[in-house]
């Protein structure tokens, strides 16, 4: 399930059972499928004020997550906001993915919650990204990727220690009680 404009976001609930949520914000998306599957999301072109927000409730048990508002060459800032819960949880041992993707020089915030656990036996927690050139984390914002088998990844900001091929932030601001 994919909601593509150059502002796009969601204050109700949204679920797509193992497969996909996609809040894509820009003037040139494109959208990749296998069969009836939507598997990614990229913004080619975005405008000015390109925003993805999400105040309500989006969830993808073992799928996807992806908010997204900025072309990787961008000339133009953009923003991905959530106040609300993003769910990608673990589901029969099929992780769950969550990424905000703010492009080269947008701006990621999240106040919210953004749940990629595996609380049931045997499930490891899945992974979050949160990439861009600003990145925030408000107080109250709470980040969970645990599980009963082990934990999963969390990459805000890029890679750990700038290695990998992930996005770098210029800028990361975690609030405290985030």
């Amino acid at each position: 399930m994919a909601l593509v404009g150059n502002k796009v976001g969601n204050q109700g609930n949204i679920s797509a059972p193992g497969g996909t949520v996609a809040l894509a914000a820009g003037s040139d998306v494109t959208l990749t499928f296998d069969q009836n599957r939507l598997l990614s999301v990229q913004v080619d072109r975005n405008t000015l004020d390109n925003l993805a927000e999400n105040g309500g409730l989006l969830r993808a048990g073992g799928g996807t997550v992806l908010l997204s508002a900025g072309a990787k060459d961008a000339v133009l800032a953009s923003a991905v906001n959530n106040t609300g819960i993003v769910e990608a949880r673990s589901v029969r041992e099929v992780e769950g993915t969550i990424v905000f993707d703010g492009g080269n020089l947008g701006t990621v915030s999240s106040s919210g919650t953004l749940d990629a656990s595996g609380k049931q036996a045997g499930e490891t927690g899945g992974k979050v990204k949160m990439l861009g050139h600003t990145l925030d984390l408000s107080g109250g914002s709470v980040v969970d990727v645990s599980g009963d088998a082990g934990g999963g990844t969390v990459l805000i900001g890029g890679n750990f220690h700038g290695a990998g091929s992930e996005q770098h932030a210029q800028a990361v601001q975690v609030a405290a009680g985030a």
